[in-house]
């Protein structure tokens, strides 16, 4: 009947079951126009779907071993998404199966690969990774390797070459240097067995959606016309400055001092008792352990800590998202000593919160939600003993779980002595974490650590990331005063500009507009620009590496050198392919291959009837099944080829045959004659998918969103109860 029809074919070819409106429809076009010409124009309706590219992404992604972490001991979080967004675009587009091959096994060998093709090479980069301290790097890289041979060989060949790793096949003609020979097409990949990184691991890209990209272009393109207007004032603004100049040489006019918005300030100038008067009023108050003792400092008198002295201040504010701390150094020792702390210890490691310390001589930054869970970033500045120095830490990162990479993480750190920016490492990164908050905070020293031996003074901490100017005057000077302390003829030409904007922002509200305009433009653009997610791709070596026998199966032992080739039972490699995964890819979708478009419609019939016509799908060697229907198999295997390897040439002319029209009844005689209905004597008895199952309860229960939405667009959530989700985190295709 037309509506199991119906049904049939929407499960199949969108996941989805119809809409109540679609099947009254499909009702009234049978009934007016007949259900050939009526079912012709479902199957054109399904193919055009949105919807179809993710019903026929699902199974794909299961052989390409999709998955959204590593898989390993340490299962953290990859990011993977943009290849699945692009198989469901390519299904929807109808990409012809042999581009679809050769963009997946070897899109970033063409000649100027475009962003979409290098995405579509993920697929090899699905497998596990290992990045857990202690594994050897060799064993993983190769184990990564002999992966992408058995994937590639089962997924396209519908061969069990990966039998052969360690001898030759005991029942298919593949040798085992065969093997090798193989394995050398994927051993050039630009990438190490442990990677280090608990997000993606190298080789991998940034990759915008085109969303994201029309947006950075407009913004970058606005922000330039801006900047246009911004040096046009510029260059007219001689008089503006020498006037605004002479002003203050005259001290007609003051400059700014250091920024006063802090949060947290002591002066540590000597007071009655243990208290410390802060630098504004209405801030908390400190306790100092212990006698105080005051010394000369850098400015007025310093606080001297001897290792034991420790100023505490309860119910601080918050500062570990986002903010500064500055503050003037008189070290007496190189000792590891904590200098500013909202966090917990345990046998003097920090178990939970966040710190600035003085680790091995230079200034470091750690934050831990567990002992297992830390991150610290240190600058590779050493302090100078028994000198005064100013330093400045700025940290701000509001979610840390979304860091991708160790890149990621030091982007969001500035550490400065004496006004200067250094350079700085990550020393640990372990487990994704969110720094939690603590309750008192602690200059000097913290309880179950070491605490600092020298004087400390003019402590400032700020809720923000105060900008470089701000850096300076919190050290005591101004970098305006000194350009304009310089003869005009001794500026450079960074000064002179530096100063010209500085005088038209206090003078000129247009420029000052302006300005605004482009530091807001800049900000969302620095969002949209971390907000866009990396992907792992394929990358080949400069270098290429050596590959050989491995007699044993295992990379420590090795045997004859091999280069790239194909097994000799098969058709051979031609002149115009060259001996890398380009060369693979076109030697795989060559029309002489006698199995990878046989392999193809092989899983494309058990998808659409339930069973296969070869029983072992992913074994078309000398051991799998013989196939129920050997000229079918071949005729549909030559109408795939030269349709153009249309996928949806395909697909249309399995819904629209007869065969799968039938009823799925059982009828006695058929049942006894053909118990498996190998001979397609009905319509194939089939469960669900999982994920189609799922789909299917939460569509009739009306509690999932059908609207279709683009690559990595969020969609928030709905108050009538709807079930969505951000693209990002689905499991499977976009929809869910």
């Amino acid at each position: 009947d037309i509506h199991t029809l119906l049904r049939r074919l929407t499960l199949d070819l969108s996941g989805l079951p119809p809409t109540v409106e679609q099947q009254v429809l499909f009702q009234d076009n049978v009934n007016a126009h007949g259900l050939d010409r009526s079912w012709q124009t479902e199957v054109e309706r399904l193919l055009s779907s949105p919807s179809y590219g993710e019903r026929m992404a699902v199974p794909w992604l299961d052989l390409a071993r999709y998955a959204d972490t590593h898989g390993y001991h340490i299962d953290s979080h990859r990011n993977m998404w943009r290849w699945r967004d692009w198989v469901i675009d390519a299904f929807n587009s109808n990409m012809h199966f042999d581009q679809f091959t050769i963009e997946q096994l070897a899109g970033d060998l063409l000649e100027k690969p475009t962003l979409d093709q290098l995405i579509a090479t993920g697929f090899n980069r699905n497998h596990m990774i290992n990045f857990e301290a202690g594994a050897l790097e060799e064993e993983y890289l190769s184990e990564y390797i002999m992966d992408r041979v058995s994937t590639t060989a089962t997924v396209w060949l519908g061969q069990t070459i990966g039998c052969s790793r360690c001898h030759d096949h005991k029942f298919d003609p593949i040798t085992q240097k065969e093997f090798y020979r193989f394995y050398a097409f994927f051993n050039n990949v630009d990438e190490v067995g442990i990677d280090g990184r608990a997000g993606n691991a190298h080789p991998y890209i940034e990759a915008p959606t085109k969303l994201q990209q029309h947006h950075r272009d407009d913004l970058s393109q606005s922000i330039a016309q801006h900047q246009s207007l911004i040096k046009r004032r510029l260059v007219d603004s001689q008089s503006a400055v020498k006037q605004y100049t002479e002003l203050v040489l005259a001290n007609e006019v003051k400059l700014p001092g250091p920024p006063n918005d802090m949060k947290v300030g002591f002066g540590f100038d000597a007071a009655d008792g243990n208290d410390i008067i802060p630098h504004r009023r209405n801030l908390p108050q400190g306790k100092i352990a212990g006698s105080p003792i005051y010394l000369p400092g850098k400015f007025s008198e310093a606080l001297l800590f001897d290792g034991s002295t420790m100023v505490t201040v309860g119910n601080p504010p918050q500062l570990v998202n986002d903010f500064t701390l500055s503050m003037w150094l008189y070290p007496t020792t190189e000792d590891n000593a904590v200098l500013f702390s909202q966090a917990e210890y345990k046998d003097d490691v920090i178990s939970t919160g966040f710190d600035v310390v003085i680790s091995e001589g230079s200034i470091a930054i750690r934050l831990a939600e567990s002992a297992d869970k830390v991150r610290e970033l240190r600058s590779q500045h050493q302090l100078k003993k028994t000198q005064w120095q100013h330093i400045v830490v700025q940290y701000s990162q509001h979610d840390l779980r979304s860091v991708d990479s160790a890149e990621e993480l030091l982007d969001e750190v500035a550490i400065f002595v004496d006004g200067d920016a250094t350079s700085f490492e990550l020393l640990k990164a372990t487990g994704l974490l969110t720094a939690p908050s603590i309750s008192e905070l602690s200059i000097g020293g913290a309880s179950g650590a070491s605490g600092f031996r020298g004087m400390i003074d003019e402590v400032r901490a700020f809720s923000r990331k105060v900008t470089d100017d701000e850096v300076s005057r919190l050290g005591g000077g101004n970098p305006i005063r000194t350009i304009i302390d310089l003869p005009e003829n001794e500026r450079t030409g960074e000064q002179t500009e530096k100063l010209a904007r500085y005088v038209l922002r206090q003078t000129d509200p247009g420029f000052e507009k302006l300005q605004a305009t482009i530091d807001e433009q800049q900000s969302v653009l620095d969002g949209i620009t971390k907000s866009i997610s990396t992907t792992m791709v394929m990358s080949e070596r400069d270098e290429p590496r050596k590959t050989f026998v491995f007699p044993s199966g295992t990379y420590q032992t090795k045997g004859e050198e091999v280069s790239p080739g194909t097994p000799s039972v098969l058709h051979a490699m031609t002149s115009e392919m060259p001996p890398n995964r380009l060369g693979l890819a076109n030697w795989i979708v060559d029309k002489r291959n006698p199995l990878t478009a046989r392999v193809t419609v092989n899983r494309i019939w058990a998808l659409f009837f339930g069973s296969p016509l070869v029983a072992t799908v992913e074994d078309f060697g000398t051991r799998g099944s013989l196939p129920s229907h050997p000229k079918l198999l071949d005729w549909l295997a030559v109408e795939f080829i030269e349709s153009g390897w249309s996928l949806k040439h395909l697909h249309r002319l399995l819904m629209t045959s007869a065969t799968y029209q039938q009823d799925s009844a059982v009828v006695r005689e058929h049942q006894l004659r053909d118990p498996d209905n190998r001979w397609l004597s009905r319509m194939s008895l089939r469960r669900m998918e999982a994920e189609v199952l799922r789909d299917s309860l939460l569509a009739m229960s009306d509690k999932l969103d059908r609207r279709a939405f683009g690559p990595a667009e969020a969609i928030e959530s709905r108050e009538d109860g709807l079930v969505t989700s951000r693209a990002q985190d689905c499991r499977y295709p976009r929809r869910i």
